[in-house]
């Protein structure tokens, strides 16, 4: 070899550095070829391998290299990188605990393992981790912003604006300035609190637009607007402002396929192609709600293209999923080669399960990807973004008014919108003792995500409590423990008498979650927004579910399937009636409870396996295709 060691390891850098990766792929072979074994050469390599998309090489090659030389921090600590990156955080913690082990004062080391440990869920961990970071490193403004949005997620409200404040001193950066500007609490702190939240938000909102802000992505962001769901209030106005801002700041945002340029004409004998993207086509509620729906679709009418970007590992049901479509399409983590990406699948329909819970499907949605452009109901509440065209949700769900809540064209299906297993429940799990429960408690259970826990549910669940000096309201720990400790914080306020009956369980495995829900004697629906995947769940295992519905879809989806059932009684006119509902169901002897119990779960039989709802979804998609061949859109649905 003519070349040095050296000189090449400096050519594979600078073909890195400009993200050749085909020219810097061939630096790494000739790299390895010649005897490039030290520290540098191999962290060089697998990054490039790993960038390059062979990642399972790039970590034999670190591990490998662990082995011959276990004492040297870097190796370690890329090692534990590579491994988080494909998806085994578990054991990349405990390569990470060893490099940090070997370079305690290393602050990248440091802060490596803190976004291992967030995304292993070790959230609390993760925080303190970063702390150590800042407490070596004052001046690392990653570590610094990583902080601020953990303390942001976690309810830390104060020290993230300060963060974020320190953060903007230093550099006008767009996407801080974003970030900083909508913060939402995660836990609201009280009724009174939430009209000043709003109008912060509000003020903030239109203090950014018209001010020249330029980014990316709104992935740079890092976070939705997600909390402004559950509110309980119309979202409307503000989901368009939030809309005008990102279309401002992000001109790559509007971008259009090229054959969405071109007229296109219907063929009722064609395959349809339709693209789905969601984050959470996984073990997720999202997941188990959508994938029959996706999986059932006609093969000879419609060509199925799932998007998937870099996550999660792969599990149970999104395997099942990435099966059950015609083909699977990998899309790159940037917003541009993304968009390019699916414009190539040249699809006739794109369905997003759910948008506004993670920035990517967010970002995308703002592009023109096909003639037909849907959101589902997986998150209930409207994107407002332009180039969605249908929102689809329940005839069942949806007052006379609800087209007024979205600014999308309201689609009313006629079936049963879900197409849902019903869950198996593993009767060696169902007892009390398992969970930490009394044996002759009344157990209300309420197994929601903590933010759904609005402030006005605060008296509805003190009246049950004082109503019923039996019972004793279960709840399940959340992401975070600072969302149970804000909790109760404020249920020490609201309710002092009986805030010693609120007991809180670990998050549970799906079996478990299951057994749990089994158990209980009377489910309660949290008002402003409820449950959909929980509320099946409750009504397969004979479990009365109790609830209040309000004007917004996000609080009527119990309502639905309890109507759908023929359960009219479980759902209240006012407050009263729920507590008194909620009380009546909680009283029952033993013996009227089994019988109740029996005759839920045979009348829950027509919520699971229906599949009027995949014909119903293939009619529609016909026919909103016909109409976009025609410029247009569908007046109503049916038609």
């Amino acid at each position: 070899m003519n070349e040095s060691l050296a000189e090449v390891y400096e050519r594979a850098r600078r073909h890195a550095n400009a993200s050749d990766w085909q020219a810097a792929g061939r630096d790494v072979e000739t790299l390895l070829t010649f005897g490039g074994n030290d520290a540098a050469s191999i962290n060089l390599a697998t990054m490039i391998l790993f960038r390059s998309g062979a990642a399972d090489r790039a970590i034999g090659l670190l591990r490998a290299a662990v082995e011959r030389m276990p004492n040297d921090a870097s190796l370690v600590g890329n090692l534990a990188n590579a491994l988080y990156e494909s998806g085994a955080h578990r054991e990349s913690l405990e390569w990470h605990a060893s490099a940090v082990a070997l370079d305690a004062t290393n602050p990248g080391l440091q802060l490596n393992r803190a976004i291992a440990l967030r995304g292993a869920g070790e959230r609390e961990q993760a925080i303190e981790a970063l702390r150590q970071v800042l407490r070596l490193d004052p001046r690392n403004d990653h570590a610094r912003r990583k902080l601020a949005g953990a303390c942001a997620e976690s309810g830390a409200m104060d020290e993230a604006e300060r963060l974020y404040a320190d953060l903007l001193v230093r550099r006008d950066d767009a996407a801080l300035r974003i970030r900083a500007a909508l913060l939402l609490p995660p836990i609201l702190p009280s009724i009174e609190s939430i009209p000043g939240i709003r109008q912060r938000f509000e003020r903030n909102l239109d203090g950014l637009i018209g001010s020249g802000l330029r980014i990316e992505s709104p992935s740079e962001v890092g976070t939705t607007c997600f909390f402004l769901a559950y509110h309980g209030e119309n979202e409307l106005a503000l989901q368009r402002r939030i809309a005008d801002l990102y279309l401002e700041a992000c001109p790559a945002l509007p971008f259009t396929a090229p054959h969405c340029a071109i007229q296109a004409h219907a063929d009722p004998q064609r395959r349809l192609r339709i693209g789905f993207l969601s984050a959470n086509l996984r073990a997720h509620t999202i997941g188990r709600m959508f994938r029959d729906l996706i999986g059932g679709l006609d093969p000879d009418r419609f060509e199925t293209i799932l998007f998937r970007r870099p996550g999660p590992a792969a599990d149970d049901v999104s395997r099942e999923i990435d099966q059950s479509v015609t083909r699977v399409v990998p899309i790159a983590t940037d917003l541009r080669n993304a968009q390019r990406q699916m414009a190539d699948c040249a699809l006739d329909i794109m369905v997003y399960p759910d948008i506004g819970m993670d920035t990517a499907s967010f970002a995308l949605a703002f592009a023109r990807l096909a003639p037909v452009q849907c959101v589902a109901w997986g998150h209930p509440v409207t994107t407002a973004i332009p180039t969605i065209d249908y929102f689809l949700s329940w005839n069942e769900w949806e007052r006379d008014d609800a087209a007024t809540h979205y600014a999308e064209r309201l689609i009313r299906m006629r079936a049963l919108p879900v197409c849902y297993r019903r869950p198996v429940f593993d009767p060696k799990r169902m007892k009390r003792a398992r969970f930490g429960l009394p044996e002759k408690a009344t157990l209300y259970l309420c197994l929601q995500t903590l933010f759904k826990f609005h402030p006005s549910f605060d008296p509805m669940i003190a009246a049950i409590l004082r109503g019923d000096p039996n019972g004793i309201l279960v709840l399940i720990e959340g992401q975070w423990a600072s969302w149970k400790n804000l909790l109760l914080e404020r249920f020490g306020r609201t309710m002092p008498d009986v805030v010693d009956r609120i007991r809180f369980v670990p998050p549970q495995t799906n079996e478990d979650f299951l057994a749990l829900t089994a158990l209980g004697d009377v489910i309660l629906d949290p008002p402003m927004f409820g449950g959909g995947n929980t509320t099946l769940e409750a009504l397969a295992a004979g479990r009365p579910v109790v609830t209040l519905p309000g004007p917004y879809l996000r609080s009527r989806i119990a309502q639905g399937f309890l109507r759908h059932i023929g359960e009219d009684r479980l759902i209240a006119r006012d407050i009263s009636q729920y507590v008194d509902t909620a009380l009546a169901w909680g009283r029952l002897s033993p013996t009227a409870r089994e019988a109740e119990t029996a005759r839920i779960a045979a009348e829950a039989d027509r919520l699971f396996g229906q599949t009027g709802t995949i014909r119903e979804h293939e009619a529609f998609f016909r026919a909103a295709h016909e109409a976009a061949a025609s410029s247009r859109r569908l007046a109503a649905w049916p038609i």
